[in-house]
C-alpha cells in the first residue's frame, strides 16, 4: 500500500520554492546517515512494507533526542499519538535530506541540527514497533529512503 501524506494546503507555493532551494543551493549536500522525526498524531495506518510519499517538505534531525522531543514522549499524551520515525538515508536518491545545519543562513534553530527532505520524498516502512522510554509508550516507525 502507498500512503500519501496531506499537503500543507495554502503553503504549497512556499513548499515548491523551498524544494527548489534545497535542490539547487550549492552549500547544501545530501546526507546518508540516520535522521529522526517525531510527530504527535496517530500513525496506525503505517505497516511494514508500505511506501510513504510526502507531498510537502519534511524536517528531521540528526539527533534522536530532538525527534523524541517533537513527539513529546513524556507524560500526558496517549501512546498512539506519539510516533518517532527513524529514517535510514543510505539509498542513493535525489531526495536525500539536505543538512541545513551546516549553513547558518538556512536555519533559525541550529540546536535542532535539522535536515530537510524535498517534496515527493518516498520511504519504505521497514518496521513498526511499540517502544517505551522513561515509562512512556510510543510507536517507532523505521523508514528507508527510496
Amino acid at each position: 500500500a502507498v500512503v500519501s501524506t496531506q499537503s500543507t494546503g495554502g503553503l504549497a507555493l512556499y513548499d515548491l520554492m523551498l524544494d527548489c532551494v534545497l535542490m539547487c543551493w550549492p552549500k547544501l549536500t545530501g546526507v546518508n546517515f540516520i535522521t529522526w522525526r517525531g510527530v504527535r498524531r496517530d500513525t496506525n495506518q503505517y505497516n511494514k512494507g508500505d511506501v510513504i510519499m510526502f507531498t510537502h517538505f519534511l524536517s528531521s534531525s540528526k539527533l534522536e533526542s530532538k525527534g523524541k522531543q517533537f513527539a513529546e514522549i513524556k507524560k500526558g499524551y496517549p501512546a498512539e499519538n506519539k510516533t518517532l520515525f527513524k529514517i535510514n538515508n543510505s539509498a542513493k536518491s535525489r531526495y536525500r535530506p539536505k543538512d541545513i545545519f551546516t549553513d547558518p543562513d538556512m536555519t533559525m534553530f541550529p540546536s535542532e541540527e535539522e535536515c530537510l527532505y524535498g517534496i515527493g520524498a518516498e520511504f519504505r516502512v521497514t518496521d513498526v514497533t511499540n517502544e517505551t522510554a522513561n515509562n512512556e509508550k510510543y510507536r517507532l516507525v523505521k523508514l528507508s529512503l527510496i
